[in-house]
């Protein structure tokens, strides 16, 4: 079975996720983070384990780059083409495009990357 299964999988999405509302959406407490900083305009980075992952995670465009290495079975549906994962993949998806990500079972493990605009410059 092939890693990737492309087809076109539905509409592009008008929301638009922010750093603040991924840690608020995924109840990650980041101590040294205040709202303030992500408000701002201060750089952000930070790698999370991706053990406790949510089962689905909204379809949206994101405020912010993710990177992503994936250990588990799922599916990403990003922008108008859909992923079946079956083995470890590193997803390096754009802002601009609007994804989410399905899992198929509990065994989801790896890491994800989150950084804004201003670490880049």
């Amino acid at each position: 079975m092939p890693i990737f299964d492309f087809y076109n999988s539905g509409t592009m999405s008008d929301q638009l996720e922010t750093i603040k509302d991924y840690y608020k959406r995924t109840r990650r407490n980041i101590l040294e983070i205040s709202d303030a900083d992500l408000e701002t305009g201060k750089t952000h980075f930070n790698i999370i384990p991706r053990k406790y992952c949510s089962f689905k995670s909204p379809y949206n465009r994101r405020d912010y780059y993710k990177i992503c290495f994936i250990i588990g079975k799922g599916t990403a549906h990003y922008g108008s083409h859909t992923m079946y994962v079956d083995r470890p993949v590193l997803f390096l998806p754009s802002p601009n495009i609007p994804y989410t990500w399905e899992c198929e079972d509990d065994f989801q493990e790896g890491f994800s990357c989150l950084f804004n605009q201003e670490f880049l410059m």
